[in-house]
């Protein structure tokens, strides 16, 4: 799986999580705009921690052990996967 977060290569349509049910929990946001905002939010505080501290990983149920750079490519992949699957231009 490490070669796969790696390359290039998009998340296949319907890739199952197996940590998610099948059916989506209730929206939590009121707009696309307060869902917008709170990924921002989140965001913005993974750049802070990561500029605080430059060796810390993080633990994935599927990828291992991921630093930095693992963590912004996977980020990459699975925001461009819900934007291809929702039609949306990136």
């Amino acid at each position: 799986v490490r070669a796969f977060l790696e390359s290039e290569k998009p998340f296949p349509e319907n890739t199952p999580n197996a940590l998610m049910p099948d059916t989506p929990p209730p929206v939590r946001h009121a707009s696309k705009e307060d869902a917008i905002a709170e990924l921002r939010s989140e965001l913005n505080h993974f750049f802070a921690v990561h500029e605080q501290d430059t060796n810390k990983a993080t633990q994935s149920p599927f990828f291992g052990v991921l630093d930095f750079d693992h963590q912004v490519q996977l980020l990459h992949k699975h925001s461009t996967h819900h934007l291809r699957q929702f039609g949306l231009d990136y």
